[in-house]
């Protein structure tokens, strides 16, 4: 601050926590000492308060320093605070727990206004709890608790996973022991982690064994799948060490493997080209390699089977992975067999002697010493053997290729870059061509651009063929068999090329005026911001019962993967007749003596609506012209402005219900109407109807009253859903599905397949352990995928639902694995389809009882028995029944039980609740229709077991 008395202007200012008195004005020293007294004076200070004052030379301006001027005017503003005297442990805590050596500098700094009453250094428990970290772990392990210098004195031990996807095992986790010693390591497979233990005495008698030593520890992390392991490692004298937790250097040697393994593994598969299924192999195969493969960690970088056994281990016998060779194959009796097959080397382990090597044709892994033409470096020694592979299994050589083809471009693209330069122009002509290519010269030129990758191998690869197991040297191509069963087109493209192009037009144009005629659709301007869904055309050749051509069929149909639920879709309820309903309403045919008839509901698809409230746009199918005078009439110039709105037309339930039917509560697809003149059913199932009555006079008043939907009348039941049927007024009905057994062994080339007697045999066991199906598309055959065995494993459930309970159980029992299917699996639902094929004529009989039966008649009866125990794996039994009505069977079933029972008696009260279950579902049914069951229900059951 300035003061003045008024001659002179001096300054007084603060500096290191004391006062400096500057005089601006020009006087003498003395003027000056008495300006300043005069000063502290004027402030009401005594001038015997001032006891010391020094004269400094500051920037040639002369200052007084005055400490006693500090203390005097501390009231007034231009004083120094106070000293604060704390221990340093006060300090500590009001300076937020600071380091003691930062807090006593601090305080020693001058004018800090602290001073230090003590220094004593307490231990700070805040600190402690807030501050504590890790203490640097020590990269050697010093073996204090363990024999760590001693082969087998410590074994440490980790899991890995799960991984995604499972191996052709179905394994998901990888298990690996190291010998702390010699850097040694045994990887193993497993399913889940709780064999661990197992994996470990596995691990313990082997190497033990092998390397004549003993092992003393086993050093793992705190998992629960090592609780097991507890009781083998005191029974055999081995101590556990457990690791602390979140601490992965504790248990480092394991910890790392893990990382040593998998990045070997990825590069074998990677270059390999196999699928992913195949990385346990790689797995197995990388640890092997690294046992023989020289390890930084061991003196003079010994590899750990030198270290082990003292002698360096031989490397001739490591070949690369995946390597194609020849593998030579016992032929058994059939002395015209080829002596050898194409494969993939896939694993060495040190357990066997030879090879695994992985056979495409077959989709097995063999184990065997007896290979040849191990492919070298030289590709081009090994054309042919590179050929049979690729024709043995062609998706997993096209991937190879296409690995290979992309090495190259880019060793090829810095000289592309210059040459690549197109026009705008140019390129609009590259894209209008690859639109059209989708014809039969684009699809050839697509062909031959793959074929130069191997035009060698392509030229020499002869006609695919079928093989089966039973047929010896006859094969049957597989051209012959598409030549019999034509397969129907895919799509609309597809029809236009096809051999039956006019029928299929033909079929379109019929489709096109059953849209038209029924209103379904109006042509609009295409609208702003709206969603346009595609359509597509799904064609179908109808049959007669015999296997004749009825007629073509084309269908028109929206695009399900874009439509949104509550935009473009609300209800998703499709009628759908459940079989044994069917078959309840042809007992009931045969009691009323009027033969159920088959009704059949042209375009039933457009009869069925918009829903309300929805506005829905389609993009103009395929086939579809549109005039130019709607095109001029809307104001557009093509029909890729145009859109079809729907619109709403008629439900086949409320046609039905307008009529005076009834929807049944028990089987909603089920319609009754009753009145004082009798009873009329109608089974729905989406667009055909089985009709009957108590007169044929009730079921062609209903023909009559269909007539606003165009009801086609088919006459007496011959063929319904595929199913054949033959009638006879005095027996009833005969039931055979031949076609779509023909059809089913065609599709999934089993036609020349040989027979065989029982549906189920040897399969009982559950492998659990086989060989998974791949799951890398549609498969064929030859090669089949999950996929693949779930499309046949459909088939086989219809036919077995339909008309053949004698497959019921074997079919149960191939389905329980459909979400991963093993090859065994496979192996089932072939040997199930080759015993239709021998049984392809058999017809299931609903015949009445000799007897005869009325409507006042009517009984319901089962059986039932279960096969206790029959899941070997989970001990669970499986309950199997059979529904009858008035003598005829209408339904039978075969499930797994859901607990596990105790004895045969519980097993058997089980089942007999399941059948009762659908026989009072039988009885709820006939009685909302009206129609009286005689009572009380009859179960037959196996006593024998109770």
């Amino acid at each position: 601050m300035r003061e003045s008395d008024e001659r002179r202007i001096f300054e007084v200012r603060r500096a290191n926590g004391v006062l400096l008195v500057d005089i601006l004005g020009g006087c003498g020293k003395q003027e000056r000492v008495n300006a300043v007294m005069a000063a502290v004076e004027s402030r009401g200070i005594s001038a015997d308060a001032v006891t010391e004052c020094t004269l400094l030379e500051l920037h040639n301006r002369l200052g007084y320093l005055v400490n006693a001027v500090m203390a005097a005017v501390e009231s007034r503003s231009i004083s120094a605070d106070a000293v604060t005297e704390c221990p340093l442990l006060e300090l500590h805590n009001r300076l937020g727990h600071l380091a003691f050596d930062t807090l006593e500098r601090m305080a020693d700094a001058p004018g800090s206004g602290v001073k230090l009453t003590s220094r004593v250094r307490l231990n700070c428990l805040i600190c402690a709890q807030d501050k504590q970290h890790k203490v640097n772990q020590s990269k050697k392990d010093t073996g204090q608790n363990a024999p760590v210098d001693k082969i087998g004195g410590v074994i440490c031990s980790d899991i890995k996973g799960p991984m995604t996807p499972r191996d052709r095992h179905g394994n998901r986790y990888m298990i690996n022991f190291v010998d702390h010693s010699s850097n040694y390591v045994r990887a193993f497979l497993a399913k889940n982690k709780v064999e661990a233990t197992k994996k470990f005495e596995h691990f313990v008698v082997f190497f033990e064994k092998e390397y004549n030593c003993r092992i003393h520890v086993l050093r793992t992390d705190g998992g629960g799948e090592y609780m097991n392991v507890e009781d083998f490692c005191r029974a055999t004298g081995v101590r556990r060490h457990v690791s602390e937790a979140n601490n992965q250097a504790s248990n480092g040697k394991a910890e790392r493997m893990h990382r040593t393994i998998l990045n070997m593994a990825r590069c074998m598969l990677f270059a390999s080209g196999l699928p992913l299924k195949f990385w346990g192999y790689a797995v197995e195969y990388a640890a092997y390699v690294l046992n023989r493969s020289a390890c930084s960690a061991n003196t003079r970088r010994m590899s750990p089977i030198e270290v082990l056994t003292g002698k360096c281990p031989d490397m001739a016998g490591i070949v690369t992975f995946g390597s194609p060779c020849t593998v030579n194959r016992d032929p058994g009796k059939r002395a015209w067999q080829p002596r050898a097959e194409v494969g993939m080397i896939v694993e060495k382990n040190d357990e066997t002697k030879g090879f695994k090597v992985y056979i495409p044709k077959d989709m097995v892994v063999v184990t065997t010493q007896h290979i040849e033409n191990v492919e070298t470096l030289d590709t081009k020694q090994n054309v042919q053997l590179q050929a049979q592979l690729m024709r043995e299994d062609p998706e997993l050589w096209r991937s190879i290729e296409e690995r290979e083809e992309a090495t190259q471009q880019k060793e090829k693209a810095p000289k592309k870059k210059k040459k690549q330069v197109k026009s705008k122009k140019n390129k609009k002509k590259a894209h209008g061509t690859d639109d059209v290519g989708e014809n039969a010269e684009g699809d050839q030129g697509s062909e031959g651009a793959g074929e130069q990758l191997a035009p060698t191998a392509a030229s020499a690869a002869p006609a695919a063929r079928m093989q089966t197991r039973h047929m010896g040297a006859k094969h049957v191509p597989v051209q012959v068999v598409h030549a019999v069963v034509t397969p129907d087109p895919r799509n609309y493209r597809e029809a236009m090329r096809d051999a039956r192009a006019n029928k299929w037009k033909e079929a379109i144009k019929v489709e096109f005026v059953a849209l038209e005629s029924n209103n379904t659709w109006e042509v609009v301007a295409r609208p702003r911001n709206s969603k346009l869904l595609h359509t597509k055309w799904v064609f179908k050749t109808k049959t007669h019962a015999d296997g004749t051509v009825e007629r073509y069929k084309g269908r028109l149909v929206v695009c399900g993967n874009e439509q949104e639920y509550g935009i473009d879709y609300i209800v998703n309820f499709s009628a759908v007749l459940d079989m044994t309903t069917g078959k309840l309403i042809f007992v009931m045919a045969h009691v009323w003596r009027v033969p159920a008839r088959h009704g059949d509901v042209p375009s039933a698809y457009v009869k069925a609506g918009k829903e309300e409230g929805l506005e829905i746009y389609l993009y103009i199918p395929d086939g579809m012209e549109i005039p130019d005078e709607l095109l001029a009439l809307l104001g557009v110039k093509h029909k890729g402005q145009l859109a079809f709105r729907l619109i709403k037309s008629l439900f086949l339930h409320k046609i039905l219900v307008k009529l005076g039917f009834c929807q049944c509560y028990t089987g909603g697809c089920l319609y009754y109407k009753r009145d004082a003149g009798g009873v009329t059913l109608v089974g729905v199932y989406v667009d055909d109807l089985l009709v009957t009555g108590t007169s044929n006079a009730r079921v062609d008043a209903f023909f009559e009253d269909m007539a606003v939907l165009e009801l086609k009348g088919l006459g007496v039941v011959s063929k319904f859903l595929g199913i054949g049927f033959e009638y006879d007024k005095d027996k009833g009905w005969l039931l055979e599905q031949r076609q779509v057994i023909l059809g089913m062994l065609d599709k999934f080339g089993l036609s020349e397949v040989s027979a065989v007697r029982v549906p189920i045999g040897g399969e009982l066991e559950n492998d659990v352990d086989g060989e998974l199906l791949p799951n890398d598309g549609a498969g064929s055959p030859q090669r089949p995928t999950v996929k693949t065995f779930q499309s046949l494993v459909g088939s086989l459930l219809w036919i077995a639902r339909c008309t053949r309970p004698d497959i019921a159980y074997a079919v149960h029992r191939v389905t329980r694995r459909t979400h991963e299917p093993r090859v065994s699996d496979w192996r089932l639902a072939k040997k199930i389809a080759r015993y239709l094929k021998g049984t392809v004529d058999t017809k299931f009989a609903m015949h009445a009882p000799r007897g005869g039966m009325s409507e006042d008649t009517i009984v319901v009866e089962g059986y039932s028995d279960a096969d206790f125990a029959g899941d070997r794996v989970d001990r669970k039994s499986v309950s199997g029944g059979v529904l009858m009505v008035c003598g005829m069977v209408v339904g039978w079933i075969c499930k797994k039980q859901s607990s596990v029972a105790l004895s045969t008696m519980e097993a058997e009260f089980v089942a007999d609740s399941q059948v009762t279950a659908e026989m009072l579902g039988i009885v709820e049914l006939l009685s909302e229709i009206g129609i009286k069951v005689k009572v009380p229900y009859k179960l037959h059951v196996d006593t024998s077991r109770r």
